[in-house]
């Protein structure tokens, strides 16, 4: 469906048939018609992330393409390359503390769909997916499945859980019309659901294991985060937003976008995916002290904290020893270095090999577990001196 050759269009999709039927039409005479006419069919811009309050709003509307290129932006499509560039975006912003995904899609293709949905869930900071009375459906409830929660208007229609492939056969047509078609290929199956001819059953089998297996992924990532949906509940059907939320597609019914950004903005315990967030150890919006959004901001703002620590877990190590007079952490300058903690242990030293030792030695060591609060934090420091990211000398 990107139209840079027939083998886009046999690859399986997981999208609504009228879905894509429409945005096609859409695409070919609709705005064509619009632009002839010298009429603005989407406004002044294409969509794009915004962020108020602390909250990164990521819309993903209309047909979902691994790689659509900007005409196909233009005409309502959605890149799966600018929706990750977005949730980079987020991640790496420290005034961003939760993102809003805005979704109302009839899927797309398979391709790509299964990563970003990966990258989606791996987030480090609280996800929600939101429904304004649209759809999310087919590879967009694929997406959607991966936030840590999912609210949408009394209106919306979500599910759609299935792969599906479309292939057209004109081939009686065309002998009817007196045509004659030869196909030269080199493999048997090179020509698997070409238009000008009929479909073997050994062609069909082929393309209907590709969609079988397709289908299982979708259905197997959407079960990873959301194990209730009965399986009977993923063979294509749409819910409307009240069945959804009792079946487990969604967590909750809000009136619209303020009200679900607001959910992120103040986590409570009527909020289904808290416990998620909790789980995940993602830093709820409301629970961070000024001094850690703070400590955040200045790691984010400063290549040289980050070439110099490594992560930021050690650097928040160094500040904290810092704080109570046991290190001394020096900007850069003539002579730069940043001074290791003083350690009330001879265990500490940069010659263990393992994560094993790093980790016997720290439990052996009440200093060492005072220190650093976490054999994590230790373990991260130790390897990052030995890897020479942190600099530093005895006092």
């Amino acid at each position: 469906m990107n139209f840079d050759g027939l083998s886009r269009f046999l690859e399986p999709m997981a999208i609504l048939p009228r879905g894509a039927a429409a945005w096609l039409s859409r695409f070919r005479y609709e705005i064509p018609a619009a632009r002839a006419e010298n009429t603005d069919a989407f406004g002044d811009s294409l969509p794009s992330m915004t962020v108020r309050d602390g909250v990164a709003v990521i819309p993903v509307k209309g047909v979902l393409l691994r790689n659509a290129n900007s005409v196909e932006r233009l005409y309502g499509a959605v890149s799966h390359s600018q929706v990750t560039d977005w949730i980079d975006q987020a991640e790496d912003d420290p005034n961003v503390s939760g993102v809003l995904f805005d979704f109302d899609s009839p899927g797309g293709s398979v391709s790509g769909t299964s990563e970003l949905g990966s990258k989606i869930a791996a987030m480090s900071k609280p996800t929600c997916g939101f429904v304004d009375g649209g759809l999310c459906a087919s590879a967009c409830f694929w997406l959607a499945s991966q936030c840590d929660g999912i609210v949408a208007t009394p209106g919306a229609q979500i599910g759609g859980v299935g792969a599906i492939l479309t292939a057209l056969n004109f081939a009686d047509a065309l002998v009817a019309e007196g045509v004659g078609v030869e196909i030269l290929q080199s493999g048997l199956y090179k020509s698997a659901a070409s238009p000008l001819k009929k479909m073997s059953d050994s062609e069909r089998g082929l393309l209907q294991d590709g969609v079988n297996k397709a289908g299982a992924m979708f259905r197997a990532a959407v079960r990873a985060k959301r194990p209730t949906i009965q399986e009977s509940d993923m063979e294509g059907q749409l819910h409307i937003a009240g069945e959804a939320k009792s079946r487990g597609f969604i967590d909750g019914i809000v009136s619209g976008q303020s009200e679900a950004a607001h959910k992120i903005r103040q986590p409570s315990d009527e909020n289904p995916w808290v416990s998620d967030f909790d789980r995940k150890g993602k830093r709820l919006p409301n629970s961070a002290s000024s001094a850690q959004t703070a400590l955040e901001a200045e790691w984010a703002r400063s290549a040289e904290l980050r070439a110099e620590f490594g992560t930021f877990k050690v650097f928040a190590a160094f500040r904290s020893a810092a704080a109570r007079g046991k290190a001394v952490i020096r900007q850069r300058g003539d002579s730069t270095a940043a001074s290791r903690p003083a350690l009330q242990s001879k265990q500490a030293s940069v010659s263990v090999a393992t994560a094993k030792d790093y980790e016997a030695q720290f439990k052996a060591s009440p200093a060492l577990q005072k220190e650093f609060g976490d054999v994590k934090v230790y373990t991260a420091f130790m390897k990052a001196s030995r890897a020479g990211q942190i600099k530093f000398q005895r006092k």
